[in-house]
């Protein structure tokens, strides 16, 4: 069982995709379990190919100047909560329990 401890939310997302190039959770079903008082389940501002390609830059727009999807989860106001459905979408994450 991976074991990650960060400061924000967010940044748990790099160690996660970590994990999946490493081809520990490649094609696999997983879970998670998160440890929380609000269900970080926010749409992301990010386009949804970031998803796939979270180091490449996405194209600057109004608000934002040119980040990768790391940069703009930390920038955003609710980027706290916009990096558990990137993982639904692009990492087969299944299921989530909620502490």
């Amino acid at each position: 069982m991976n074991v990650v401890i960060v400061e924000s939310h967010q940044h748990v997302l790099e160690h996660i995709h970590a994990t999946i190039r490493r081809q520990k959770l490649f094609n696999k079903r997983w879970s998670m379990l998160h440890f929380d008082a609000h269900p970080d389940l926010a749409c992301p501002t990010a386009p949804a190919i970031s998803c796939f390609t979270p180091r490449q830059p996405i194209p600057a727009e109004e608000g934002y100047g040119e980040q990768d999807l790391y940069e703009r989860l930390d920038s955003t106001s609710s980027g706290i909560a916009e990096w558990i459905l990137p993982l639904v979408l692009a990492a087969d994450l299944r299921f989530i329990e909620w502490v």
